[in-house]
């Protein structure tokens, strides 16, 4: 396995086949290391954490400890001191770029009587968890005040309170740990968390001099403590961690030692591997997963669930695993929605896998797994897709799935940069701030309002991590797009009519087909065929470089057979036109089924329209001779092409800049 160079194109490369052997120690969790270093808050005393993950959400929890007038240092072992923290504000900057800061809300009103946070993003889900904070919060005597930009809590004393979640939440749970431990009297908190992260989180706070009982039940119980001391304390493993390495060496093969790591932790996980036929071994901080890659794997049905039940983040490695067992195997998400972002991957590999509804994927298992490139939706899927790149025959090329435009506002500056592949973290963050630090350099453009591109396809915690890179990298406000739509306004399309338009964005790695009416998305399929798709066909076809297909591609290239085909010679090899044609048939036959699939999916009114009205083709996929032509013959509407084709999406993201009532519709503001 190894990282491919290149700034914005990183990849991995992993040739399958291997055996995994030896053994491995598992680093701290940062789920576990955040709320910790929160609880540095409710003392005046020193706080020693150590095994805290080297991890960028770690090191920005540092700068608002930091920032909030408290001290921290170290690495790996974190030394916090808070006696002369004053300030209760969290910069939105800052907040903005995890959603972890979520639980320094308990911790700041404990300590200072006012909080203020920034809100965070997330999807229906995660906003639903937060008001379940809230609630627990304002039971407690907290005033909260919220918006979509900020929540604002104040409390003379906070006292103890009987507390219901409706449904098991994480941070929710911490948050009102954090808030109850100096609060006045009992506080009981009803189907608390029970992730190894919370009870670690309450063992710190024992240690500190709080009262809690019931640690590792779904009812906690915490009486009030005035005052807390300082505490060394050492921060569980990532228990998730651990887990993905003992699926991967259960699907590869081979004999693996997980160390600094509690197998009590992963009970049901491990004997899930036990009964599709992986050996396991566990002592006192040590597991050991092991299975000869010629012996049959069993399917094993699994369902995920809150802890202790099988964890959600686990879900897709599982997945993955249980594409190597003899038979059919039923996979059940009852945690999340929007959690078989995975399948799509491991089907381009020979995965046979049938999604049922939002809740159910059965795998059709055993799949000769093939090496292809592959698209990182989410890093859980990601996971997913290293595992399953394990099993496979030859090279796999996992690349991150998304990729972003910026226009910035003010003085009429337009940032028309090439797409630059990024994912969820420091990455996206240091090539946005690059995109935007162009901008802010210019003359009186300062804190920039934002408009990011995004695909139709990307998921909620990617569009967040984009957000909180932008806010992170500079800008004062941050606007998301779907790709499709900016290209329709781009290209002049009149998208707040009633009548539909439609719209064919043909970028690198992606086409986007969307029908459009009244300003909003009615049909959209993102498929991975793109300009890339095609320089591989015609390489592949002529046995040259990617490289020289690209260039032959805009020099000869042609989606249709000519009478009088253009020639050229690459590598004493002479090539016409037609070739070119023949050998990009298969990929732009997708970009055809794609318009048919969307059209098919709109209501017959509007679909009526686009017959009428035509396709408009974006994106520089868009320029290749007879490309209007074939899509004109294969789906039976006509197509043309829109005027400068590759600016399409940036010149588009600029006029909904300009059109908040655009943005507002179909995206979210996070200030």
């Amino acid at each position: 396995m190894k990282g491919s160079p290149g700034r914005h194109d990183r990849a991995l490369q992993i040739t399958g086949g291997v055996e995994l052997q030896g053994d491995i120690c598992v680093s701290g969790s940062k789920n576990a290391a955040l709320p910790e270093m929160a609880a540095a808050f409710l003392t005046t005393e020193k706080v020693t954490l150590q095994n805290v993950p080297r991890v960028s959400d770690t090191a920005l929890m540092a700068e608002i400890l930091q920032l909030a007038g408290g001290h921290s240092v170290g690495d790996g072992k974190v030394e916090i001191d808070t006696r002369h923290a004053s300030k209760s504000e969290v910069p939105d900057e800052l907040g903005r770029r995890m959603r972890a800061t979520i639980v320094l809300l308990g911790a700041l009103l404990a300590r200072f009587g006012h909080a203020r946070v920034p809100r965070p993003g997330g999807d229906d889900i995660g906003a639903r968890r937060v008001e379940q904070h809230l609630r627990g919060l304002r039971q407690m005597g907290a005033h909260i005040e919220e918006s979509q930009e900020e929540i604002v809590a104040r409390a003379d004393r906070l006292r103890g309170e009987r507390i219901v979640f409706d449904l098991p939440t994480v941070t929710g749970t911490e948050n009102i740990l954090l808030a109850a431990v100096t609060a006045e009297g009992r506080t009981e908190i009803f189907n608390a968390a029970r992730e190894p992260h919370v009870q670690d989180l309450c063992r710190l706070l024992v240690k500190m001099g709080a009262h809690i009982d019931g640690i590792g039940t779904e009812r906690l119980i915490v009486e009030g403590t005035k005052k807390l001391r300082g505490a060394e304390h050492t921060v569980i493993a990532d228990y998730l961690e651990a887990g993905t390495y003992a699926i991967a060496v259960a699907a590869a093969g081979g004999d693996l030692r997980i160390e600094c790591t509690r197998p009590e932790d992963l009970e049901l996980l491990l004997l899930q591997l036990e009964q599709a036929g992986a050996r396991v071994e566990a002592g006192e901080n040590w597991f050991r997963v092991a299975r000869d890659p010629h012996t049959a794997l069993r399917p094993t049905d699994m369902s995920t669930w809150t802890f202790p039940g099988f964890p959600t983040d686990l879900q897709a490695q599982y997945m993955a695993l249980m594409t190597q067992a003899d038979g059919e195997t039923v996979i059940s998400e009852y945690v999340h929605e929007n959690r078989f972002q995975h399948v799509r991957e491991l089907a381009k590999m020979g995965a046979g896998i049938t999604v049922e509804g939002r809740l159910h994927a059965i795998v059709h298992g055993p799949a000769r797994l093939r090496g292809t490139e592959l698209a990182i939706p989410d890093i859980r899927s990601g996971a997913a897709l290293v595992i399953a790149a394990l099993c496979a025959d030859g090279e796999s090329v996992l690349r991150n799935a998304w990729s972003v435009r910026i226009f910035v506002k003010g003085e009429g500056v337009v940032l028309n940069e090439p797409s630059a592949t990024t994912g969820a973290g420091a990455d996206s963050t240091q090539i946005i701030h690059n995109l935007i630090g162009k901008a802010r350099g210019l003359p009186r453009l300062f804190k920039p309002e934002v408009v990011v591109s995004v695909r139709s396809s990307a998921t909620s915690s990617q569009r967040r991590a984009v957000t909180e890179a932008a806010i992170a990298a500079g800008a004062r406000q941050v606007w998301l797009i779907d790709e499709p739509l900016a290209a329709a306004m781009g290209a002049g399309l009149a998208i707040g009519e009633h009548r539909a338009c439609a719209i064919c964005e043909i970028g690198a790695g992606t086409t986007e087909v969307a029908v459009i009416s009244r300003s909003g998305i009615v049909a959209v399929q993102s498929i991975a065929v793109g300009g890339r798709a095609l320089d591989r066909a015609i390489a592949e076809q002529l046995g040259i470089g990617e490289q020289e297909a690209e260039a032959l591609k805009i020099a000869i290239g042609s989606a249709i057979p000519m009478a009088e085909p253009l020639v050229t010679s690459v590598a004493d090899l002479e090539v016409s036109s037609n070739d070119i044609a023949g050998a990009v048939a298969r990929p732009l036959a997708s970009i055809a089924a794609a318009i048919g699939t969307v059209l098919s999916e709109t209501p017959v009114a509007l679909a009526a329209d686009v017959r009428e009205r035509g396709i408009v083709l974006s994106g520089g996929g868009a320029q290749l001779r007879g490309l209007t032509e074939f899509l004109a013959h294969s789906t039976g509407v006509p197509v043309v092409v829109a005027d400068d084709p590759q600016t399409s999406v940036v010149r588009g993201a600029g006029l909904a800049l300009e059109n908040f009532e655009v943005l507002k519709r179909n995206q979210s503001s996070v200030r």
